[in-house]
């Protein structure tokens, strides 16, 4: 039986459920996996609204897409996460579905008000795969108040694009927006107005079908005359079709959000049914501690190598595992037993869990400095399947005398996708140990990514400075440096300083 499929049903639980404790226990072994969907843990924090799991996740899953194409941020987005879509939006925005949507015309298409004004500060004139901007969507649904969110919350929007705007409504029968934005290209009023603004009086104009050819011109032209009473006729006609065209974008809008809650109980449903099954299939053993003993090393081996086999754990051992492979030894860390840890140190020193962590790794993450000098010299410069070391664990949580301890043995190491511990410090604001691991400055993950993207990302100006000089000209595989991912309405004071480097 394989040990890693109750393990990942665990992972997608703990995130479901909102574990924070659970989820970074597990983070370093399980992000990056996707359930049958292709949606990420981070996928599924967005959809939850929970933002502790999001900024979490973030360092290890932005950028994914789902089967469907969307990312956590679209995700946000189109159920107006705000929160969640503003601590996604830099690292994610740039990013489009198959049909060429970014998170911009999703949450304008789900009329998501506070997730559009968040992102108008990323983007604005993008346009999807039928050549429409974010105004364009919101106009040719005929959304007045959408139109007035928009262009009242950026100015992105000049001219040409407010009269290809403009076009676009009257060639999809909305005259009053039609009408609005040219009286805000010709400068008679101004955003914000749109509930109060009155339309000039037109006169509608309908030609004949042209049956008699031989009619003269004027006999072709029924003009309905503009009296006040046809032209308030006319009038409330549009008035009522539009409203309905507003409330059927809004039913479909909430029966959307139906759909991902009915989606997402479904995911839950399944996880449950997924780890009734592995428990139906060994009742005899109980959770978290199971004997796993000679005989219980069938475990195949996935095809990445990602993950440490129970087979390849040394049979017979005068000692028992858990169902994670973890030793007495690693127990005793967690349980902070130091005098047990020492009497366990010469037989099980060194040894992995089917993760590939060690006992030094789980000191190391949660700051036991007495446990770290105590289990360095055995284990010390050893990884994790992911290629996780110590250092990354205490780096990333601020543990700077266990990062001295570390350093001289371990500076340099990568996980397999170039992940570097001082990116790890990166995140969350460490300069000490950044300046400590200084010879990891300009490293870059598979995708590109520097410690410094992760500084701006997170918003941390003390560590921007510290990383700027050497990674400033480094680029994420789409071509961005760290400077576009600031926002200079945002962080006036970090645009300004790595403007310097432009």
């Amino acid at each position: 039986m394989a040990a890693s499929k109750p393990s990942t049903v665990e992972w997608f639980n703990a995130v479901t459920a909102g574990s924070l404790e659970e989820v970074e226990r597990m983070v370093d072994e399980h992000a990056t996996l996707c359930d049958p969907q292709g949606e990420t843990a981070l996928m599924i924090a967005a959809r939850e609204n929970n933002l502790e799991l999001v900024k979490l996740l973030q360092a290890y899953e932005a950028s994914r897409q789902n089967n469907d194409g969307e990312t956590a941020l679209m995700i946000g987005a189109k159920l107006d996460h705000d929160e969640v879509v503003e601590c996604l939006a830099a690292a994610e925005s740039n990013i489009k579905t198959p049909s060429g949507d970014t998170a911009l015309h999703i949450a304008v298409k789900n009329r998501s008000k506070k997730s559009i004004k968040i992102l108008l500060e990323f983007l604005a004139t993008e346009r999807d795969g039928a050549h429409n901007n974010a105004l364009d969507c919101a106009v040719i649904a005929g959304d007045e108040e959408l139109v007035d969110c928009i262009l009242t919350s950026t100015k992105k929007y000049n001219k040409k694009l407010m009269e290809q705007a403009e076009h676009k409504a009257r060639d999809s029968s909305h005259a009053k927006i039609a009408s609005y934005l040219h009286a805000i290209v010709t400068k008679k009023v101004t955003p914000g107005s749109i509930t109060s603004y009155e339309a000039p009086h037109i006169h509608i104009i309908k030609i004949n079908d042209g049956s008699d050819a031989n009619k003269p011109a004027e006999e072709k032209l029924h003009v309905i005359t503009g009296t006040d009473t046809d032209h308030n006729r006319h009038e409330d006609e549009l008035r009522i079709l539009r409203n309905e065209i507003i409330e059927k974008n809004k039913m479909l809008a909430d029966r959307e959000k139906e759909l991902e809650e009915m989606v997402r109980e479904q995911r839950i449903l399944s996880n449950q049914l997924s780890k009734a099954k592995e428990q139906n299939k060994d009742q005899s053993v109980s959770r978290p501690v199971r004997k796993i003993m000679g005989g219980d090393y069938n475990v195949s081996t996935h095809k990445d190598g990602s993950r440490a086999t129970l087979a390849n754990i040394k049979q017979n051992e005068p000692f028992d595992r858990d169902c994670e492979g973890n030793t007495p030894l690693m127990l005793a860390v967690e349980e902070r037993q130091l005098e047990r840890a020492k009497e366990l140190l010469e037989e099980q020193g060194g040894l992995k869990n089917i993760y590939g962590t060690t006992a030094l790794m789980i000191a190391a993450s949660k700051g036991y400095l007495d446990f770290v000098q105590l289990l360095l010299e055995k284990e010390a410069g050893l990884q994790a399947n992911s290629g996780t070391t110590a250092l990354m664990k205490a780096a990333h949580n601020g543990h700077y005398e266990i990062c001295k301890l570390l350093a001289p043995k371990e500076i340099g190491k990568t996980r397999r996708d170039g992940w570097t511990a001082t990116m790890s410090a990166a995140t969350n604001n460490h300069c000490d140990i950044i300046d400590l691991l200084t010879d990891e400055i300009g490293s870059q993950t598979v995708d590109g990514t520097t410690a410094l993207h992760k500084a701006v990302v997170h918003n941390h100006l003390d560590a921007v400075k510290r990383l700027a000089d050497r990674e400033h000209k480094l680029r994420l595989k789409g071509g961005s440096t760290a400077l576009y991912l600031v926002k200079k309405e945002k962080n006036p004071e970090m645009y300004a300083f790595l403007s310097k480097y432009k």
